[in-house]
């Protein structure tokens, strides 16, 4: 049963009570961000214009890991992202679990080969089914860079690619913290 009080909340702001306390944190949010100059996506690093495109984001991926309500409040683990950044990253993350860390690129066991990474868009993205195969390559990152730009050409604003989901700059921290 709902109190006659949020009723007579929900009938003068026009939305269920709940709905409008989650709105104005949103929108006291977005203007805190905003003068504090912190309304820059994480992923993309462009400006956040509206509210109504701004999210909350986690650096780095908190669920399935060793203490994911440690990552989950850190707020160091926190930053702000376009609502589509955010959620392109979310749906990629399962996408890029191979053994080279990027999105559209394969390593390829083969000996004899002196070019050990594969680049390719995937059946699942192209019309008719099939993979475009995008060539081999020295080192998993110019691999990845070349399906980066393959993506942008067949898919130009729908593409998802590695620079996007920030993998560069990931495995380039990796780097410089000594890890694999």
């Amino acid at each position: 049963m709902v109190k006659p009080s949020y009723k007579a909340k929900a009938e003068q702001l026009g939305m269920p009570f709940g709905t409008a306390c989650g709105r104005l944190r949103k929108e006291v949010l977005f203007h805190l961000a905003q003068l504090c100059e912190l309304d820059y996506c994480y992923r993309c690093q462009k400006k956040i214009r509206s509210v109504s495109d701004f999210n909350i984001d986690h650096k780095k991926e908190w669920l399935h890991s060793e203490e994911p309500s440690k990552l989950f409040f850190d707020c160091d683990n926190i930053a702000f992202s376009h609502s589509a950044c955010n959620h392109a990253a979310a749906r990629c993350h399962s996408v890029v679990r191979n053994r080279t860390g990027y999105k559209g690129v394969h390593f390829m066991d083969d000996r004899k080969r002196a070019k050990a990474f594969r680049a390719e868009l995937t059946s699942r993205q192209t019309e008719g089914g099939r993979g475009i195969s995008l060539g081999y390559f020295h080192t998993a990152e110019d691999a990845a860079r070349a399906y980066d730009k393959a993506a942008i050409e067949h898919f130009a604003g729908r593409a998802i690619t590695n620079e996007s989901l920030g993998l560069f700059n990931q495995k380039e921290e990796q780097q410089m913290l000594g890890d694999p």
